[in-house]
């Protein structure tokens, strides 16, 4: 029954892969527990994607090994795997109907007509197109194509589901409420999820970890709070969300240690900060809060009101403090439609607790 699809991790151990003399995976090691779903999260030309194929068998690295919970699958074809993918063009047959399609992994496997008849049944009621399956493809919305990929990745009783950008086609709305049915699902089977993404918050609402790339290479893999929450460089927190970035050097100051990032600006360590000459420190703009009145010392900044931009459900304000960037604040909108909120050009002060500021 695909309610009960066997689980088992994946190991990859120092894989590199090289295209024309450009190296585009440098010695990447990756571990995935069983039933996690992990993100590889990066910028275009990461790598990202040439991981997942090397992992799905599509490509072969030039060095290290890929194993499925105890069987090396370096060296193994793609169709003796036993992994599921799904792309983020779905790959359908358009000259067959959604029973077929989701059919044709088990017809390659040449499975028994009864047990495929079955199996479709279950896939389908799984991913909840019951009375889909004479239906051709080419009918169906982007929401339900997806489905049928998934439901096709799935009914062939995989050890590891692989995901290349498997929403990146839809529109938002779609997006957020398959995002949420997807890892739904993925809960009540317990199946191993591999996802390649370059969108933060689709890896940030479904993973259970992230894996960071950027030049070939993992940077930080982390659960989705110690990634978006403490970043462990500048590329991790300017990438993840949006983010404060600022440059600052280690000083005394009444007998303490602080980081000036300005001939004016002297801010309080946090009680865990590295201890380096020369620092970036970085905080979200969720935690800072914007007052009449000045906050504790060494914890806040005078400034002025740059530029509003209103979303909605909550509100940036760009402020002006004195750096090379004004500092974004961000604003829950909660005050009545009389408060006329933050005004460009208003004096402020933005304040903020020294525990939430990362010195990277």
């Amino acid at each position: 029954m695909l309610g009960q699809i066997a689980i088992a991790a994946l190991s990859v151990h120092s894989v590199a892969k090289s295209f024309g003399g450009a190296r585009v995976v440098k010695d990447v090691s990756l571990a995935i527990r069983p039933g996690e779903f992990i993100s590889l999260l990066g910028p275009s030309g990461c790598g990202k994607t040439t991981l997942l194929r090397m992992i799905a068998g599509l490509e072969m690295p030039d060095s290290g090994t890929i194993a499925l919970g105890d069987k090396d699958i370096t060296g193994v074809p793609v169709w003796q795997r036993n992994i599921g993918v799904v792309f983020q063009n779905y790959a359908l047959f358009p000259h067959m109907t959604v029973a077929e399609n989701i059919a044709f992994g088990l017809r390659t496997r040449k499975v028994s007509r009864t047990t495929i008849e079955a199996k479709v049944r279950d896939a389908l009621k799984l991913v909840r197109l019951d009375d889909f399956g004479p239906r051709s493809t080419e009918k169906l919305s982007g929401g339900q194509k997806q489905r049928v990929a998934l439901a096709r990745a799935l009914v062939t009783d995989p050890k590891l589901l692989l995901l290349d950008e498997p929403l990146g086609a839809l529109d938002r709305k779609l997006r957020e409420q398959m995002q949420v049915e997807l890892k739904m699902l993925q809960r009540e089977i317990g199946i191993t999820t591999l996802m390649v993404t370059h969108d933060q918050e689709e890896a940030l609402t479904l993973s259970d970890r992230i894996a960071v790339m950027s030049d070939g290479r993992i940077l930080q893999d982390d659960s989705p709070k110690e990634i978006y929450e403490r970043p462990r460089d500048a590329f991790v927190a300017d990438f993840i969300g949006m983010s404060n970035l600022m440059q600052g050097k280690v000083v005394e100051f009444d007998g303490k240690k602080r980081i000036a990032i300005s001939e004016k600006a002297v801010l309080e360590l946090p009680p865990d900060a590295i201890s380096a000459a020369h620092v970036s420190i970085f905080v979200r703009p969720e935690k800072l809060s914007l007052d009449e009145v000045p906050g504790a010392a060494g914890s806040s900044l005078p400034g002025k009101i740059v530029h509003v931009s209103y979303s909605g459900s909550v509100t940036h304000c760009f402020v002006d403090v004195g750096l090379q960037k004004p500092l974004t604040v961000l604003i829950t909108n909660r005050s009545s439609r009389d408060d006329e909120g933050p005004r460009v050009g208003q004096p402020i002060w933005v304040n903020w607790d020294a525990r939430n500021i990362v010195v990277l």
